[in-house]
């Protein structure tokens, strides 16, 4: 299995490379849903390829994940030229506009579906695999078994998944909470963490009644402590429930699994993480990894 670990900047590329990752991914500035990480710009493409010499053998994948509205588009054809100058070996893309534009000006990079285009089901890989993707990014939400059913019907498309770090509150990472609360929209990549922030649980029922009954009430309600006048409810339907954000992803114990269920890459979240975090969290992946095949 491939290790895939985050490098949102030149230094963090050095690091993901030098402590085991077989590939990385970066982001393009302004292209990616990342936008407040460093990033690559002016010519740091002229490092990177440095690094892919000094590490021969090892991947770089590039993030073109967000939503592209019109005038983006046309900054992405302006942009190609400084694109070209990147040893790119894949593009993770979730609008399906832009994939006619790479596989036009980049015929030699792979295409990946992004998570953020939810896919998790065996159909969808399919169609995608007909549109000329070489792997998918899971949807979040994809169990194990059904990972493992998409690769028995789809053998020949590869399967990445993420393992470690921040998981999105919203499926599959498609969250308007952030736009919401400050106009940051998440999906142009300036997502604001909003799940993350610290919140005060308030109701107006007892607490020491039923907690299914306070939950479906209506009464609950959420307040932030940097917005004490503003009030956001929480109802509990049938199938659904919350707004806060989840416990980060570990799968370090689950290796085996991931592998029995014919994933392909291991994908580590965190462009906008520390260096020390990239370091350390590549290199338990890599030992981890090393330890499964003896």
């Amino acid at each position: 299995m491939e290790l895939l670990s985050p490098a949102g900047n030149v230094e963090k590329l050095n690091y993901c490379y030098t402590y085991g990752a077989d590939a990385a991914y970066i982001g393009l500035k302004n292209f990616s849903l990342r936008v407040k990480a460093d990033n690559f710009y002016e010519d740091e493409h002229k490092r990177v390829i440095e690094l892919k010499n000094k590490f021969p053998g090892r991947r770089l994948h590039c993030a073109l994940n967000i939503a592209f509205h019109n005038d983006e588009i046309d900054r992405l054809i302006k942009n190609l030229p400084y694109f070209k100058e990147y040893p790119i070996d894949a593009f993770i893309v979730q609008d399906l506009g832009i994939v006619p534009i790479l596989q036009k000006e980049f015929p030699n990079a792979e295409l990946h579906l992004s998570t953020q285009a939810s896919c998790m089901n065996r159909e969808a890989v399919k169609v995608y695999k007909s549109l000329g993707f070489r792997r998918v990014v899971m949807g979040r939400e994809a169990s194990l078994q059904e990972i493992a059913e998409i690769k028995d019907a789809v053998p020949d498309m590869e399967i990445e998944c993420f393992v470690h770090g921040a998981m999105c509150i919203a499926y599959a990472g498609r969250c308007l909470m952030s736009a919401y609360l400050n106009g940051r929209s998440a999906q142009e990549g300036f997502c604001s963490h909003t799940c993350r922030w610290d919140y005060d649980v308030l109701a107006q029922l007892d607490p020491s009644k039923d907690a299914k009954k306070i939950a479906e009430s209506g009464n609950l309600v959420l307040r932030e402590h940097k917005r004490p006048d503003e009030y956001f409810p929480v109802y509990e339907g049938e199938n659904f429930t919350a707004v806060l954000s989840s416990k980060d992803l570990c799968m370090i114990d689950h290796l085996a699994e991931l592998k029995k269920a014919g994933v392909d890459s291991l994908k580590i979240e965190g462009r906008m993480k520390s260096v020390y975090y990239v370091a350390m969290i590549t290199r338990a992946y890599r030992k981890a990894l090393d330890a499964l095949e003896g």
